[in-house]
C-alpha cells in the first residue's frame, strides 16, 4: 500500500473544500467506479437546503491495524482510513458508476475540532436528508450467506420457524451453521453502537443491510 500523507497534506485537503456555510453545508463523498484494492473518490460541498442526493454510512469504524495500512485516494491525496471502512467502501463501491455517500470519518475534518463539533451537532439532519441509509455490519462468518439467504427469504407472517426451515430445505449440520451464524451475527458491533438507533429510524426508507459484499 502507498504510504500516507502527512498531516498538513490532508490540512489543505479540507482547506481546499471547506465549508462554506457551517451548520448547513456538509461534505459528500464520491466513490468512483471500479475494481480490485485501490479506492479512489472525489470530495465536494452541498448546501443541505439544496435537498442534495446521497445515501449515509452506518457502521462500526473499528481499530487500525499494526500490520497493515489501508487506504482510499481523494482528490490525489491517500487518507489512511480503519480497515472497517476500506471493507465497507469495497462492498459499496459499484463497476461502472459513482456512488456518493456520507462518510463521518471522511467527510467530517477529524482534525479539527470545531468541523466536528460543528457537524456531530448536524447528524440528525444528515440522516434525515439521506435518500438512503446502508448499513455494513462486517464481514460474514461461514454460515454468513446462508444466513442472510435465510433472512431474506419471501414469507407470510403466519409461517413457523419450522415450516420456513423446512421451505429453506438446509440438512441438520446446514441448521447448525445457520444458528452459528444467527449468533454470530446478532453479536456483531454495530448492533452495540450508541448512535445505531438514530442513524436507522432516521432513514427515509428501510436502510440496506450489508454483510461483506451481500
Amino acid at each position: 500500500m502507498l504510504p500516507h500523507e502527512p498531516e498538513s497534506v490532508v490540512a489543505k485537503l479540507y482547506q481546499k473544500f471547506r465549508l462554506a456555510e457551517p451548520g448547513n453545508s456538509i461534505r459528500l463523498l464520491a466513490l468512483l467506479p471500479g475494481e480490485g484494492p485501490k479506492l479512489k473518490a472525489t470530495i465536494f460541498c452541498v448546501d443541505l437546503s439544496s435537498s442534495p442526493v446521497y445515501e449515509a454510512l452506518s457502521y462500526v469504524w473499528g481499530e487500525m491495524e499494526a500490520k497493515t495500512n489501508y487506504f482510499i485516494e481523494i482528490e490525489g491525496t491517500n487518507m489512511e482510513i480503519t480497515p472497517n471502512l476500506y471493507r465497507a467502501l469495497q462492498a459499496l463501491r459499484m463497476q461502472e458508476s459513482s456512488r456518493v455517500l456520507w462518510v463521518d470519518s471522511l467527510c467530517i475534518n477529524q482534525n479539527d475540532n470545531k468541523d466536528k463539533e460543528i457537524q456531530i451537532s448536524m447528524m440528525v439532519e444528515i440522516y434525515r436528508s439521506a435518500q438512503h441509509v446502508a448499513v455494513y455490519l462486517g464481514e460474514p462468518n461461514a454460515g454468513g450467506l446462508a444466513l442472510f439467504s435465510f433472512l431474506n427469504r419471501n414469507f407470510h407472517e403466519e409461517d413457523s420457524v419450522d415450516k420456513a426451515i423446512e421451505d429453506f430445505g438446509p440438512g441438520e449440520r446446514d441448521i447448525r451453521e445457520l444458528l452459528e451464524a444467527y449468533v454470530h451475527f446478532c453479536l456483531l458491533p454495530w448492533w452495540n453502537r450508541i448512535w445505531v438507533q438514530q442513524e436507522y429510524s432516521l432513514s427515509r426508507t428501510n436502510p440496506t443491510f450489508h454483510l461483506g459484499r451481500n
